[in-house]
């Protein structure tokens, strides 16, 4: 548990393209460097049978998405949304760098960008303001 409430990771300073991937790319080194990704697939797995743990998992997990949600531009209503699929992906190429050993973060960078950009595009339509997403 000290582990856990020790660790926090700098997230992205915007959600742009660039940044992401300079997030994703440091995550990675630090899966390689120091075997992150392995420690937090197993703190994730101790929080999954201990309560203590969980909480504060849940605690680091709920302000990870609400740094996110800050990021997200033009203070958009799918901030929230956009925030927990951020953090799902996030944590989702760190348990396959824990598993697969070294990756590439471009498509998980794409698909992070693809959903901000398509919420963008949906928002735009239903506001009447841009044409068919």
């Amino acid at each position: 548990m000290a582990v856990c409430e020790q660790g926090t990771e700098a997230l992205p300073g915007a959600l742009t393209a660039e940044a992401v991937a300079g997030f994703l790319e440091h995550v990675r080194r630090s899966a390689r460097d120091t075997d992150h990704a392995r420690l937090v697939a197993q703190i994730y797995a101790e929080a999954a049978v201990s309560p203590q743990l969980a909480v504060v998992v849940r605690q680091q997990l709920a302000a990870k998405r609400a740094a996110v949600a800050e990021l997200v531009p033009e203070r958009r209503q799918d901030a929230a949304q956009i925030a927990e699929v951020f953090v799902a992906l996030c944590a989702s190429y760190s348990q396959q760098l824990a598993i697969r050993g070294d990756l590439e973060p471009a498509p998980f960078v794409a698909a992070l960008m693809a959903i901000i950009e398509k919420q963008r595009v949906i928002r735009r339509f239903v506001a009447g303001v841009g044409g068919m997403p």
